[in-house]
């Protein structure tokens, strides 16, 4: 939301949990954004994440099928 934009409650969270993560033994943490999300990029650069990679996802809308099978078709 643009009304807490720099309010520090992004960095808050990513703080909280990183430190959840740490007590899991978790090794790596991963965050997906969209690549032309400026804002969002720079806040996580500069929370320390780095080695990006471009990636693709696909998906497939399972809401059709869902209603069809309840309709019993």
């Amino acid at each position: 939301s643009p009304r807490h934009t720099r309010s520090g409650v992004a960095t808050r969270l990513v703080k909280a949990l990183t430190k959840r993560f740490l007590e899991r033994d978790a090794r790596m943490m991963l965050v997906d954004t969209d690549e032309d999300n400026v804002e969002a990029l720079g806040f996580f650069r500069r929370s320390g994440f780095g080695h990006e990679i471009k990636h693709t996802y696909l998906s497939l809308n399972l809401s059709g099928a869902q209603r069809a099978r309840a309709a019993g078709r």
